[in-house]
């Protein structure tokens, strides 16, 4: 009687969201039709004719159902089928004779979305059934395309979930064919063959379909937002609980009609525990026994118990008179929990706490202890600690190298050494080998050898980096310095290359015969000495002096020969510039011969030349900032050598009117977690310069930012909780003016 009553409240649910003028044309159909969906007594069902009545039914774009319950309308399209006309696959209600309706793929699984299921017979044979369909949901004409925008869509067939939907394009990327997986390899759909007929397929991990021999390849999968597609596959509500009496002595009951599971009225004013099987099950410690460090954190680890929703904890230290003290009492810790502790003997308790339950005297919540635990924490001797690491050395052949290793708590040194970095460790057996500094003669078959040092005391014992002992010998040079013949006031240039050469020092003499002397110009120091071609120092000679550790050599002698120079030669004129206001104008001179340039400007094509002090003034590129008074400004340059100076073209700075910059690209709101870096970036053309600002809101006064890249393109902000929500936006300024971004959002999790 309870199902029969809960049927007919379930029935009179469904006619309360029909209008009262429909009503009358609704038409109820034989109940064992539908049997299968629940495997319980069969139910009645009502069946709206039309579309106008559908609508007021199904709202557009709404979960309607669970994928278990889309499942099973397919199946029984199919099961109809095979009452109707046969058993096999090929046949099912979909086949139209005038009394039942028929589906295409589409209109298949819309029906069963659009009507909640209610798909059976429609007794108006004028209409065709999946147009009926369309205009109920609300899609109208809405092509297959549009569906698989609504989805999820993935091409992955490994990973697909019963009640999603398979779609098939043609090369142009158009779909033109759906189907509905329902688990286990299968697919269900309706195929346009002339009969519209409902019938399964196979598919497998790649997408291959077969129908009657038939395979092809479906494009993509996807959930469709109407169905629910929860691990559960259905919805524990009202409508699925029905009343369990048999659960539980203590508490009312409901049991799910669909899974099974029950759900309990804790609500209940008579709910108390008052058997075991209610209450917590007995917590125990595990690992804690034994021995820990003192001023170490103790890990306190149980597993969970049945029937408990937090955890206390109670830890005791037992004092001088044999008695324990409470030191940590905590509520609601979970396992993992730790307490630093001194050193001592300790007992600890656990107590599982149901908070939803209380005793049935009502004095508390339900409650179990843990048997109580004895453990001790003592004071740990520590390994000794290196507190100065040995380095490498480099020295000379026959030399004596050290390694020198310093260690806190050490009571006993013992050197290693290998011949390669990958080489086996040994201990070394020379005098010093067990003492904090180490020596060892410089031998040349030790080049590259390894050291260490092992450092003991009672805890144990630690080891020191790897220090690398390398042997040198005196630079050898590779490469001698050339003689140079230039022209007065170039620059010639003497380079030497040597191997293991620490330093450089070149030297010269006035003649080949000359006493050398140590030279002092900017490069005497360097690998490559260079030195100006004056008239004097023709026929001078030098050479580099070339160290290391080890020693020093001497390069070959180099001579100097310098001959009369003529006038620089312009080879490259500069040109006219024309640009905007706040720009850059660049003019530039190439000239064979020059020592020196200066460039010189005058405000027109008849005024008096000025020497220029802009950048790039004494250069061959003059940088200019085109200003609207430089407008009509002419420019020049003075290219000079030993031998005298020449001048440039005059050439021409145009400047016009600048527009604000363009932003190109906009900045965009970013999500991070709490801790992260989020950055924003702007682009812009024509920009000169960037200030970003920042709000607490979409509402809030606009401030400054001073943080990591404010006066750049890219901002840096690290994502803090306090900056949820706040906004940001960039100011972008050239000459002409200044724009401001679109504000974007920092979303904090």
């Amino acid at each position: 009687m309870k199902r029969i009553f809960a049927l007919f409240l379930c029935l009179m649910m469904v006619l309360s969201l029909i209008p009262a003028a429909a009503a009358e044309n609704i038409e109820i159909v034989e109940a064992e039709e539908l049997s299968m969906l629940t495997g319980e007594d069969p139910i009645a069902v009502i069946y709206p004719e039309t579309a106008t009545e559908l609508e007021s039914v199904v709202p557009n774009h709404s979960v309607v159902m669970t994928a278990t319950e889309f499942i099973g309308y397919l199946q029984y399209v199919v099961d109809r089928g095979d009452s109707k006309y046969g058993s096999g696959d090929q046949y099912s209600i979909g086949k139209y004779d005038g009394n039942y309706i028929y589906f295409d793929c589409w209109g298949l699984g819309e029906s069963i979305i659009c009507s909640k299921g209610t798909i059976v017979t429609n007794r108006n044979t004028s209409l065709n059934p999946w147009n009926t369909w369309d205009t109920s949901c609300g899609c109208g004409s809405k092509s297959g395309d549009w569906l698989e925008e609504q989805c999820q869509l993935s091409s992955n067939f490994s990973n697909m979930v019963p009640g999603e939907w398979l779609f098939r394009e043609d090369s142009s990327g158009n779909c033109y064919h759906v189907g509905y997986y329902i688990g286990n390899g299968k697919v269900i759909e309706s195929t346009s063959d002339g009969s519209y007929n409902t019938q399964v397929s196979t598919i497998d991990s790649s997408g291959h379909s077969n129908l009657r021999g038939s395979t092809w390849t479906w494009t993509f999968h996807g959930k469709v937002p109407w169905i629910n597609y929860l691990e559960e596959t259905h919805i524990h509500d009202k409508g699925t609980y029905l009343w369990f009496e048999e659960a539980h002595p203590h508490y009312k009951c409901y049991k799910c009609s669909i899974c099974g599971e029950v759900w309990r009225d804790t609500t209940d004013s008579t709910y108390r525990t008052t058997c075991d099987q209610c209450r917590p099950g007995k917590p125990a410690f595990t690992g804690l026994e034994g021995t820990h460090s003192a001023n170490q954190p103790v890990t306190f680890i149980w597993d969970e118990t049945a029937n408990t929703t937090h955890y206390n904890i109670w830890v005791y230290k037992k004092n001088s008179a044999g008695e324990y003290e409470t030191v940590d009492h905590t509520y609601y810790v979970t396992s993992g929990y730790q307490l630093t502790l001194g050193a001592g003997q300790y007992m600890a308790c656990l107590q599982a706490y149901d908070s939803d339950h209380f005793e049935s005297d009502n004095s508390d919540w339900v409650h179990t202890e843990s048997e109580s635990t004895y453990f001790s924490v003592a004071e740990a001797v520590a390994k000794p600690t290196i507190t100065t690491q040995p380095t490498s050395k480099t020295v000379a052949a026959g030399e004596i190298a050290k390694f020198t290793v310093k260690a806190s708590g050490a009571t006993g040194y013992q050197w290693q050494y290998r011949t390669s970095s990958s080489g086996t460790w040994a201990n070394s057996t020379a005098s010093t080998a067990k003492k904090a500094t180490f020596s060892v003669t410089a031998e040349s078959y030790r080049n590259g050898y390894q050291y260490r040092c092992k450092v003991t005391n009672a805890a144990g014992s630690v080891y020191s980096n790897a220090a690398t002992l390398s042997i040198i010998s005196k630079p050898t040079i590779t490469t001698q310095p050339k003689s140079v013949s230039t022209t007065v006031g170039k620059t010639a240039k003497f380079t030497v290359a040597a191997s293991g050469a620490t330093s450089y020092q070149w030297q010269y003499r006035t003649s080949a015969t000359g006493e050398w002397y140590t030279s002092t110009a900017s490069t005497a120091k360097t690998a490559t000495l260079s030195v100006t071609a004056e008239s004097y120092r023709s026929g001078y000679q030098y050479r580099c002096k070339v160290t290391n550790s080890a020693g020093s050599v001497y390069s070959s002698a180099a001579t100097l020969t310098v001959t009369s120079a003529a006038k620089p030669t312009i080879t490259t004129q500069p040109k006219s510039v024309s640009t905007t206001v706040g720009k850059t104008a660049k003019f530039t001179v190439a000239a064979s011969g020059a020592t020196s340039y200066q460039w010189q400007y005058r405000t027109s094509a008849t005024g008096e030349w000025y020497n220029s002090t802009t950048t790039g003034a004494k250069t061959a590129a003059l940088s200019v900032t085109a200003e609207s008074y430089r407008n009509g400004y002419q420019y020049r340059c003075k290219v000079t050598n030993a031998a005298g100076s020449v001048y440039s073209n005059a050439v021409t700075l145009t400047v016009t009117s600048a527009a604000k910059p363009t932003i190109t690209t906009q900045p965009i709101s970013k999500e991070a977690y709490e801790g992260d870096t989020v950055r924003f970036t702007v682009k812009a053309t024509g920009a000169t310069g960037y200030q970003w600002f920042y709000r607490t809101s979409s509402s809030g006064s606009w401030n400054k930012c001073s943080g990591t890249g404010y006066n750049t393109a890219t901002l840096s902000v690290d994502a803090y909780a306090y900056r949820n929500g706040y906004q940001y936006r960039c100011k972008v300024t050239n000459a002409a003016g200044e724009v401001y971004t679109n504000a974007v959002t920092l979303t904090v999790k």
